[in-house]
């Protein structure tokens, strides 16, 4: 879609509706991308997991996605990112890495606790049923993938004071 239909349309309800699907189109664009790296990341730890021979080069391939993926990720995915992070770095010996890796997951609790959505859409003062759905949609998924992250967080907690 071309942003220049989103001037077009006579009724400003097409125009925004037109916006709103450059938002999602673009939007699940870079969801995908940001999944990607979390997604390779997974896949090289699985292949090392089957691997004698090529173990230890796909724990690095694997360590490498998945540094990447926590600056993509958010909530649980992130949170996820950092344990898959935290096994790559537990599998290659190095502990010093490994420690704060799982010290970076614990350190998620604050930013979630204190992070709050903020629509990526301005509907120019108009309300829409539709939009308000969405969002509200959108922030019921949030808080949900903020209680998954949470429940990781609090289990790497529970493994750190285990490990004392």
């Amino acid at each position: 879609m071309e942003v220049g239909t989103i001037f077009a349309g006579l009724k400003f309800a097409s125009s925004v509706a037109c916006y709103i699907g450059i938002v999602e189109s673009v939007e699940a664009r870079v969801d995908k991308l940001t999944k990607s790296e979390f997604e390779a990341g997974l896949r090289a730890l699985k292949q090392a997991a089957n691997s004698n021979l090529e173990r230890r080069s796909l724990l690095r391939e694997a360590r490498e996605r998945f540094n990447k993926a926590v600056s993509l990720e958010k909530f649980d995915r992130l949170a996820l990112a950092y344990l898959g992070l935290a096994l790559c770095h537990y599998h290659l010996g190095d502990k010093d890495n490994f420690a704060y890796t799982l010290v970076k997951i614990v350190d998620m609790k604050s930013e979630i606790h204190s992070e709050s959505l903020s629509p990526h859409m301005i509907y120019f003062g108009v309300v829409s049923l539709g939009i308000q759905a969405a969002i509200a949609i959108k922030e019921r998924l949030n808080k949900e993938r903020k209680e998954k992250a949470l429940k990781i967080i609090s289990s790497v907690e529970e493994y750190i004071n285990s490990s004392k």
